[in-house]
Parts: structure tokens; C-alpha cells; sequence
């Protein structure tokens, strides 16, 4: 009968990040890239991939915010939670920087004592929507006439696409590398159409081309056959 063997299997350590392993983390990032956690975890001692991704995502990616929220940025994240309630990883996919960890954190405590404000805000654009239309959205940038849309016109909000290469701003070179040959690959494919619509040209045109030549020879032929009716007719009534 076979036996399950396991052999040391490995102890969780549930303790802070120091900053030896922090280190650790960014140069094994820089090897395999921020996806392979299980694999970056083997070089930790007691960690594992969940601790390692979580670590990446909440505090040592550079695009990451540490920065206080700003009354803009609050106004954002009321727009937001109007449309996507507690799902906080979709709201973290459109406001740069912040993590889903941090949006909730934020919304649970520095967010209480404002909401009563933005409401009121928010109900003013809206009576004035009713009275003027699409127009009063005009005055608000890009991304809040967006949401503002979706909440006032009640349709689902999709993700712009360059957003995604905002919240991560580390390529590494192999990922740089895949992107250049999906580019020549896409390159190759156009040239290749572009020369196939080139012969299909070329066939149309010879085609053509043939028809004509075709045309001008029948045409010339008709000419000759009626031409030598005509002379034989002449000369039977020139013989008559």
C-alpha cells in the first residue's frame, strides 16, 4: 500500500515583515516577477506565497500610495462605493495606487464623518442633471463624468483599459520581452496581410486586365468578320 510521505513540511510563521525579508522579497521579484509566489516563498524561511503576495500588494509595490487621502480622492472613493457597495478589489482596479486593503480601511474609519457631505454634494449634481441634462457633467474631469454616468444613468461601469498598466508599474524584463515579440508576432501578421492584399490587388488587376485584352480581341474580330461580309456582299452585287 502506498504512504503519503511528507518530508519537513514547512512552519507558517505568523510575525512581522522584517526588513531582511522584505529585501529578500524584492530581489526574488526581479528574478521571477510578481506572480510566481510559491516559488519566491521556497527562499523564505516559514513564509508561503499567500504571505508573500499579500506583502508585494498591500506594501513594498512602489506604485502603492502612502500618502493621507486627499478630499478628492474621498469624493472618488464615494463615487465608487455608490456603484460597487463593499467590493473592494473592483473599486481598488480604478483608483490608482490604493489597495483594496487600504479602500476599506479608509472607507471604515476616515470616511464616516463625510459621507453625510458628499451626499449632499451628490445630490445636487444630480437635481441639477434632472433640470439640465448630459451637460452638467461637463464641468467635471474625465474620470468622475465617467462614474457620474454610470451612477445617473444606471449602467455598468467598465475599466478603462490603460488603467490596468497604471496600478503596476514594474515590467520586468521578461514581461518586456514577451510584449516585444506579441509586437513582432502582430507585425509579422500585418505585413503578411498587406501582402496577401497586395496579390489579391494584383489578380483583381490582371483579371482586369484579361477581360479587356479579351474584349478588344473580340471586338476585333467581330470587325474583321463583318468587314469581310460586307466586301463579299459588294462584290456579288458587283458581279450580278
Amino acid at each position: 500500500m502506498k504512504q503519503n510521505i511528507t518530508n519537513n513540511p514547512k512552519v507558517i510563521r505568523k510575525r512581522p515583515w522584517s526588513e531582511d525579508e522584505d529585501m529578500k522579497v524584492l530581489e526574488l521579484i526581479q528574478t521571477f516577477g510578481p506572480q510566481k509566489w510559491t516559488q519566491i516563498a521556497q527562499y523564505l524561511q516559514g513564509r508561503v506565497g499567500k504571505q508573500c503576495r499579500e506583502r508585494w500588494h498591500n506594501h513594498l509595490n512602489p506604485s502603492i500610495k502612502r500618502s493621507p487621502w486627499d478630499e478628492d480622492e474621498e469624493w472618488i472613493l464615494y463615487l465608487y462605493h455608490k456603484v460597487f457597495r463593499n467590493k473592494w478589489s473592483e473599486i481598488a482596479k480604478h483608483i490608482i495606487g490604493r489597495t483594496d486593503n487600504s479602500i476599506k480601511n479608509h472607507w471604515n474609519s476616515g470616511m464616516k464623518k463625510k459621507q453625510n457631505e458628499f451626499s449632499y454634494k451628490f445630490n445636487q449634481i444630480k437635481l441639477k442633471f434632472q433640470r439640465e441634462g448630459l451637460s452638467t457633467l461637463n464641468e467635471y474631469d474625465i474620470q468622475q463624468k465617467r462614474i457620474l454616468e454610470a451612477i445617473l444613468y444606471n449602467k455598468p461601469l467598465r475599466i478603462e483599459q490603460n488603467q490596468f498598466s497604471e496600478n503596476d508599474n514594474l515590467e520586468q524584463p521578461q514581461i518586456q520581452q514577451k510584449k516585444i515579440r506579441i509586437e513582432v508576432l502582430q507585425s509579422e501578421k500585418y505585413t503578411d496581410l498587406e501582402l496577401i492584399k497586395e496579390d489579391e490587388q494584383m489578380i483583381q488587376q490582371n483579371y482586369q486586365h484579361h477581360e479587356l485584352d479579351y474584349s478588344n480581341r473580340f471586338n476585333s474580330h467581330f470587325l474583321l468578320q463583318l468587314f469581310g461580309f460586307e466586301s463579299k456582299v459588294l462584290g456579288f452585287q458587283e458581279s450580278s
